[in-house]
């Protein structure tokens, strides 16, 4: 095989690892979603809170908040803004021991 076929058959097996990787990820949130029985918002507009408000958004709220990226570049090109996906929990539970003491003054 060539050197030019070689680097064409590298490239296609990344571009397949990449494609699958992604695959696999929205597969992993379809699934997350019918877990928890949610209807996935697919627009901002779409999105509302339980008062019925919308969301508005401006990127300088986002600066420097944790888990938030901005003008990011990847295999489709570039992306504005790019948000971890928070990890859904248990609730924490109050020490009963801390609520039991004398009332504290200010």
């Amino acid at each position: 095989m060539s050197s030019s076929n070689n680097e064409s058959a590298e490239f296609s097996t990344s571009s397949d690892s990449s494609a699958a990787a992604r695959l696999h990820e929205l597969l992993g949130y379809v699934e997350q979603v019918v877990k928890l029985d949610e209807h996935p918002a697919f627009k901002l507009s779409e999105y509302r809170l339980a008062n019925g408000q919308t969301y508005q958004f401006h990127q300088h709220e986002f600066h420097a908040l944790p888990g938030v990226k901005h003008d990011q570049l990847d295999d489709d090109g570039p992306v504005w803004l790019t948000m971890e996906r928070l990890i859904r929990i248990a609730m924490l539970t109050a020490n009963l021991k801390l609520l039991d003491g004398p009332p504290h003054t200010l």
